[in-house]
């Protein structure tokens, strides 16, 4: 009998793999050359579930602290995407209004996973845009105040090197808010 998933991995012992089904219960143990990673296309399949389970205070609980992905797509439909973090929840309704300071990078490396991030400030002197950890007396934090529904994915932490980490990156370009470009070397 063939198996199918999809499976969570429990553990991993030499070259067995120990499965579980999604709702928790044991099902199989496999060969490690068995096993193949689910597709991201499918991935709506696994949140399904998770989110099934959870209670509607669980499911994307944002928090203040929280780093985050702003869909910034304009009216004529092309992908734009920011990344911010949350500085206050609205108290009167924690579910729907979210404060924000703007986050950026000067950085142009070839891969967004490699690029690091910091706020985002306005120098009063000269209106310019600056990205930097430590704020002086002229510079003010960019902020402003999203809706629940123009944030995407869920709340992540930025990697010790104040990147995004790898798993947003890979989400950002297969729900087309990013470019992977492919080249070959002749």
């Amino acid at each position: 009998m063939q198996f199918t998933g999809p499976f969570r991995i429990e553990k991993i012992v030499r070259s067995a793999v120990h499965l579980k089904n999604l709702d928790g219960t044991p099902a199989d143990t496999q060969n490690v050359r068995n096993v193949y990673p689910y597709n991201r296309e499918n991935d709506h399949i696994l949140q399904d579930f998770d989110h099934a389970l959870l209670d509607d205070d669980d499911r994307d609980k944002f928090e203040a602290g929280d780093m985050c992905i702003v869909d910034l797509t304009d009216d004529d439909g092309t992908p734009n995407w920011g990344l911010a973090k949350i500085s206050a929840v609205k108290p009167q309704n924690p579910k729907e209004e979210f404060h924000l300071h703007w986050f950026g990078t000067y950085s142009k490396a070839k891969s967004l996973a490699k690029r690091a991030y910091a706020p985002a400030y306005i120098d009063s002197r000269d209106d310019l845009e600056i990205y930097k950890w430590k704020k002086t007396k002229t510079l003010e934090e960019m902020t402003m105040r999203v809706h629940r529904s123009e944030l995407r994915f869920y709340p992540f932490s930025l990697t010790n090197k104040n990147e995004i980490p790898v798993k947003i990156v890979k989400e950002l370009v297969t729900d087309g808010y990013a470019v992977m470009m492919i080249s070959t070397v002749n």
